[in-house]
């Protein structure tokens, strides 16, 4: 084995592998559940990146949604010696304090995706503020771009009461918010900027709930909507937004309507992240948009911190598209529409 080439740790059962202070550097990588699709297509791009930078077979291991199993993992990983550096995508990012402690009394320098330790925790001393990095979305800029593909069907505040988007003629948007998972930044970030989004607009939100990234919470939460007159669905991932299709689609089939009439016959429901089945609506005509949560950069920046953390080479620097707040990369995605 080169000496510097990186092997991400497989999936349990674990290999037996010897130190790697002498044979290769390893870097662990823990996602909080694989069966999310946008983690899956994330941790796949970690690995293909660092595949290309450091030959090697490359799998995560997955939390499968229980802190206590990710703990497992990672403190079993740090002490057996063979970790260089990881990749954390925490179950509750408020365990993030508990793994940087580990971390550091390892000397192993960590790099957080998706789930954003506080602050307090990522530069709580000078170890971590040198060895603890963090890299996402840029969740304001999301929620921004979600209320703009909103503004471009709805017309503009004065116009909106004239539209066939409101369907009760009040002049309000009614308002529906399938929302990730509580306390999580990104899902409260989208939130509040989309609505500050449509600030100018009047807007009665009739729902808001939270449905944890999942699409069958989604899909029931949608069914539960029946009868509610709402004219603007705003989810916080694609697959929220698809649960939500899925459920209307039921509806029409069982009614015996065409899919054809989609888009006239419900309200625009706008998503985020981009995935390849959202993108799918949106070309289709059931998803009004999307804004791409661009792992594909986000996995590049990941793999640079690791090559400044465990090869010294320089601090990476980006365009306007990353941006950087003291240990934390926020990465800019762009909005995804049907062509006119």
């Amino acid at each position: 084995m080169a000496k510097n080439r990186i092997r991400i740790l497989a999936l349990l059962p674990l290999l037996s592998v010897a130190s790697c202070s002498s044979k290769g550097t390893y870097v662990g990588l823990y996602v909080y559940d694989v069966s999310d699709v946008f983690m899956s297509s994330f941790q796949s791009e970690i690995v293909k990146d660092l595949e290309d930078v450091y030959p090697s077979d490359t799998v995560a291991q997955d939390g499968a949604g229980s802190q206590a199993t990710q703990n497992a993992q990672f403190v079993k990983d740090l002490d057996s010696g063979k970790v260089t550096a990881a990749v954390v995508n925490t179950v509750d990012r408020l365990a993030s304090s508990a793994l940087i402690e580990k971390a550091e009394s390892k000397q192993v320098p960590l790099v957080f995706i998706n789930r954003e330790p506080l602050q307090e925790d990522l530069r709580k001393d000078a170890w971590s503020i040198e060895h603890c990095f963090y890299v996402g979305g840029n969740p304001a800029v999301e929620g921004a771009e979600q209320a703009e593909i909103a503004r471009s069907i709805l017309g503009s505040p004065s116009e909106f009461a004239a539209s066939v988007y409101d369907k009760n003629h009040d002049g309000k948007i009614q308002l529906a918010i399938l929302k990730g998972e509580q306390g999580h930044q990104d899902s409260e970030g989208r939130t509040t900027n989309a609505l500050e989004g449509l600030s100018d607009y009047q807007v009665d939100t009739v729902k808001s709930v939270y449905c944890n990234w999942s699409l069958s919470q989604a899909y029931a939460a949608t069914k539960a909507l029946s009868g509610e007159n709402i004219e603007l669905m705003i989810a916080n991932n694609d697959a929220m937004a698809l649960g939500a299709i899925q459920a209307l689609q039921e509806a029409d089939a069982a009614a015996g309507v065409p899919l054809s009439t989609f888009s006239l016959r419900h309200y625009p429901i706008i998503g985020c992240d981009g995935t390849t089945e959202g993108r799918k609506a949106v070309r289709y005509g059931y998803m009004t948009g999307t804004v791409l949560n661009d792992y594909v950069s986000q996995s590049k920046v990941v793999v640079d911190l690791l090559r400044y953390l465990i090869s010294n080479e320089a601090i990476p620097t980006y365009d306007s598209t990353v941006e950087v707040k003291g240990n934390a990369y926020y990465v800019a995605g762009p909005k995804i529409v049907a062509e006119p």
